[in-house]
């Protein structure tokens, strides 16, 4: 007999493992242990996952009987680290990661997890919108930055779905959710193959997403011709990339202060579905999903 905020409890730990992990392991042009970069430092990145653990412990548990808003939740994130003095680092994973934590309780295996979210994507209303624009207003990142059609700035009443239509084009993170997690789960497969080691292997997969989806933060800042030529760049590396091919690539996007951030955003969220898999191969003699309003799984 399992509680569900034990579930929740082990769902939420896993979410913010998962950019500690993705964070740990070096990326060219990331923050990680070995570098700090002008945007972000590593210390940001870890102290962000563990301010944001009670908000997809908080959205998990909400998940299990459809309640609603979700993204109150990265709202309240932001406001609890810069009354702690943090820089938080960790907004377009976590823009990910509060979908999956409200599908986790509902959902039984990766597949039907991803089914699920993608549900709660296409429900993304107003409500979450305004919620969504708070946030942003308080961080103040060059995020969806200023569009012909939609300057966050401005807007009111609009739903997070249409945001994140409008925002595809130049981000990364958004194509990515409207697209039904798709790089996510490149991730989830490239470390469950374990072909090179687990290192290697999220290096891996941050050479073949930077390769097939040019970084969204790179493309808002630096223009779509310096994004478009990184993946053009990479595209050519190794399969499992080498130290030089690695730090080659470093070295030309500090010179260039392009942090791939929506690329490193995916790989936690890759990392997040792994992670989970194993929380429900371990349930596996329990039934899953929950029903909705049962507190309890059997």
């Amino acid at each position: 007999m399992e509680d569900i905020y034990y579930l929740c409890d082990l769902a939420s730990i896993s979410l913010s493992r998962a950019s500690i992990i993705e964070s740990i392991i070096p990326k060219p042009g990331n923050a990680s242990r070995v570098q700090d970069i002008d945007s972000v430092n590593f210390q940001s990145i870890l102290e962000s996952a563990l301010v944001t653990f009670p908000s997809y412990k908080e959205v998990c548990v909400r998940g299990s009987t459809s309640k609603k808003p979700i993204y109150d939740t990265l709202y309240n994130s932001i406001l609890e680290s810069n009354l702690l003095g943090i820089k938080y680092s960790i907004f377009g994973t976590s823009l990910m990661l509060i979908p999956i934590a409200y599908s986790f309780t509902n959902s039984y295996d990766i597949n039907s997890l991803i089914e699920k979210v993608s549900q709660v994507v296409l429900s993304l209303d107003d409500n979450d919108g305004r919620w969504f624009l708070s946030a942003l207003r308080i961080l103040s990142p060059s995020y969806l930055g200023k569009r012909s059609s939609m300057d966050y700035r401005e807007l009111n009443n609009v739903s997070l779905l249409r945001i994140l239509q409008e925002s595809s084009t130049t981000d990364s993170v958004a194509k990515n959710m409207l697209e039904h997690y798709k790089y996510s789960v490149i991730v989830y497969e490239i470390i469950k193959q374990k072909k090179c080691g687990f290192a290697k292997d999220i290096q891996k997969a941050f050479i073949k997403i930077l390769s097939q989806l040019p970084d969204g933060l790179i493309l808002r800042k630096q223009g779509a011709r310096l994004a478009l030529s990184i993946s053009t760049m990479v595209s050519k590396f190794s399969d499992c990339p080498t130290e030089n091919e690695l730090a080659e690539l470093n070295s030309f996007l500090i010179s260039k202060k392009a942090n791939p951030g929506s690329t490193a955003d995916i790989i936690a969220s890759g990392i997040a579905l792994y992670l989970l898999e194993g929380i429900y191969e371990s349930r596996v003699s329990n039934k899953f999903p929950l029903r909705h309003g049962c507190d309890r799984v059997y």
